[in-house]
């Protein structure tokens, strides 16, 4: 019986686990190092991550000294300076449920 391959020819990896090999790795080359000098663009090559990257992961992680820190973070800005008011975004929203299709079929003569 033939074996069937694999639709995915890439490795499937978890993200969480490489980030935390990453900087155990990291780690134990600072330490082997004793808190000298770590060739981080060698260890960023090896797990295909760029050296800016690398410096953040290592950042969040020395802040807290625990492991938690890597998970990813919301990209959400925390404000929007250009968002518009609640009271014109719900006149917007009033008119597009009037015209559903928007201005594409509006006649021309009532814009």
């Amino acid at each position: 019986m033939r074996q069937r391959q694999s639709p995915m020819p890439w490795l499937a990896m978890d993200t969480m686990k490489e980030r935390t090999k990453f900087v155990l790795k990291w780690e134990e080359r600072f330490n082997d190092a004793e808190g000298g000098r770590v060739n981080l663009a060698e260890l960023c090559r090896m797990f295909g991550i760029s050296r800016q990257t690398g410096y953040e992961w290592i950042g969040r992680y020395r802040e807290t000294g625990k492991i938690d820190s890597l998970v990813d973070r919301s990209r959400r800005p925390l404000t929007s300076p250009s968002r518009v008011s609640e009271r014109i975004e719900a006149s917007v929203v009033a008119a597009r449920k009037q015209r559903p299709t928007g201005l594409v079929a509006m006649d021309p003569l009532t814009l």
